[in-house]
């Protein structure tokens, strides 16, 4: 099962609460809408939730732990565009990631405005939620290198 697939299970019940929002006619929240994949890594976008479905979300976060199948997860609150005032769901998921993170020694990075990524297991994140150069770097690396000796063995004899 990849790692979308088990927090499209690990979400379904947020489904129905969802779909009772007043804007849910409009905008339902779903997971087969609502969770996928960019870069190697899993995103959960939280648009249409209520402040209450989105903390919810993160307590599947905080549940999963270090169990989470990518070892990573993008969560996008948004920016606020559509409500009055200051975002309430950004500054609660935000404050909710803050407090998981520092409490169980995860990372936690804002991706651009409205996105945060939550590393939990650092040995199984996508390197494109670590930063860390992942596989075809090294592959690219160890071609250069070889070709480099080649060219100096051949050069030397």
């Amino acid at each position: 099962m990849s790692p979308v697939e088990a927090l499209r299970g690990l979400l379904q019940h947020i489904e129905r609460p969802a779909s009772k929002l007043p804007w849910a006619k409009q905008r339902r929240w779903t997971v087969a809408t609502h969770v996928w994949e960019e870069s190697g890594l899993p995103v959960i976008d939280l648009h249409d939730l209520s402040v209450k479905l989105g903390l919810a979300v993160v307590e599947v976060i905080a549940e999963q732990g270090r169990g989470l199948p990518a070892g990573a997860v993008t969560l996008i609150p948004g920016r606020g565009k559509h409500t009055p005032g200051k975002s309430t769901l950004r500054d609660a998921v935000r404050h909710a990631l803050m407090e998981l993170a520092r409490d169980e020694g995860y990372a936690l990075f804002p991706r651009g405005p409205g996105r945060f990524v939550i590393i939990t297991d650092p040995d199984r994140a996508p390197a494109s939620a670590t930063g860390r150069p992942g596989p075809l770097f090294w592959a690219v690396v160890a071609l250069v290198v070889a070709g480099i000796i080649a060219t100096l063995w051949n050069a030397g004899g």
